[in-house]
């Protein structure tokens, strides 16, 4: 729901609050549920390449995907929010050419 931007702060604070109260009292916890689109450009000798690229760059052991929140009026503009857990890919990885050996993904 848009609103101002004095008001955005107080309804954050009282939709926290409200989350915590019930979390407290019923014993509730929370999860953060998002569905992204990703694109990228990949540089590869083939398109199974570059989709073998992506899913790898997705679930390395080492990869972190950080979330964030952009608020426009902000300096900076993005507030950090979490680190996902896990990264599930529910369709498969769709390759256009961009030619010269790069793959749109």
């Amino acid at each position: 729901m848009w609103l101002p931007a004095g008001r955005r702060d107080c309804a954050g604070i009282l939709a926290d609050l409200a989350r915590r109260l019930l979390s407290r009292i019923f014993g509730l916890r929370w999860r953060l549920h998002m569905d992204v689109r990703l694109q990228t450009e990949v540089h590869a000798p083939d398109e199974q390449a570059a989709r073998n690229t992506v899913r790898a760059a997705l679930f390395h052991e080492g990869t972190v995907i950080a979330l964030s929140r952009a608020d426009v009026e902000a300096v900076p503009p993005w507030r950090p929010l979490g680190t996902a857990t896990r990264a599930e890919i529910y369709t498969g990885i769709i390759v256009v050419t961009q030619g010269c050996g790069a793959f749109k993904c």
